[in-house]
């Protein structure tokens, strides 16, 4: 029986490991969802910008307007950086899940698993097959 017991515990450790990993992983995409979405924020701002700048020198705009405007490109810059980071590490996250398996299972070795995330240059890309 000890044998047996033994086999369970070890089971149930890996399934543990294997649901620990998952959610840290569903974290990680989590962080990467939002900083895409501020990503997106970002650039329909960046689109807008050269008309506020046109607006801004029309209006014969004051001299605080314009460190401001550097300011935000300054902050866009950040949270794009923010986004490259979440990706980069939702992506290490997956590949730390894929490690975990004993080496005959894994969200890799099935046929219908699912496909790796995308790399932090490929933002903005639809992924490609593993």
């Amino acid at each position: 029986m000890a044998p047996l017991e033994r086999a369970l515990a070890a089971s149930e450790a890996a399934v543990l490991a294997r649901v620990e990993a998952l959610e840290r992983y569903a974290g990680h995409v989590s962080d990467a969802e939002r900083a895409l979405r501020a990503h997106e924020q970002i650039e329909i701002l960046r689109s807008r910008l050269p008309r506020y700048e046109e607006l801004l020198a029309e209006s014969g705009a004051d001299a605080f307007a314009v460190p401001e405007i550097g300011k935000l490109t300054e902050d866009a810059g950040h949270l794009e950086q923010a986004l490259r980071d979440s990706v980069r590490s939702a992506h290490e996250a997956f590949r730390h899940l894929d490690g975990v398996s004993d080496g005959t299972t894994g969200p890799s070795s099935s046929p219908s698993g699912p496909a790796h995330p995308p790399k932090s240059g490929d933002i903005g890309q639809e992924p490609s097959a593993p």
